[in-house]
């Protein structure tokens, strides 16, 4: 897969894309629900705990959070449901190169969600 950017290529390779909770220096995925939105200290953005908001109580939702360590900079969050479902993403980066990035890092969370359901 590429992105445009080989280092974002390279934290791709390194770290893969997980659809399960996990924590590294390119992605960190937590499981939430509307009851621990605001308690879990994510600094989650006004639209994502909205979004969060409207989701049922028994729905389980993954955060996915993208980084850029050698920036220091996030990349980009998605907030999905244990269906698939995307209910909210947010890019923090201005640079069309990295949007892009974001945007196919996103269609690449979406698909192992997909191919998990389709293995179950």
């Amino acid at each position: 897969m590429s992105t445009g950017i080989k280092a974002v290529d390279n934290l791709i390779v390194r770290y893969g894309i997980q659809p399960q909770p996990s924590i590294s220096d390119f992605q960190r995925v937590t499981i939430l629900n509307s009851q621990n939105a605001y308690g879990a200290g994510l600094g989650l953005p006004y639209c994502m705990q909205q979004a969060l908001q409207r989701v049922p109580t028994a729905c389980q939702v993954f955060l996915h959070q993208f980084y850029l360590p050698y920036r220091a900079q996030r990349l980009a969050s998605y907030l999905v449901t244990d269906e698939g479902q995307l209910l909210e993403q947010v890019w923090y980066v201005k640079d069309h190169k990295y949007q892009n990035a974001a945007r196919i890092i996103g269609r690449r969370v979406m698909s192992s969600y997909l191919q998990r359901a389709n293995a179950a």
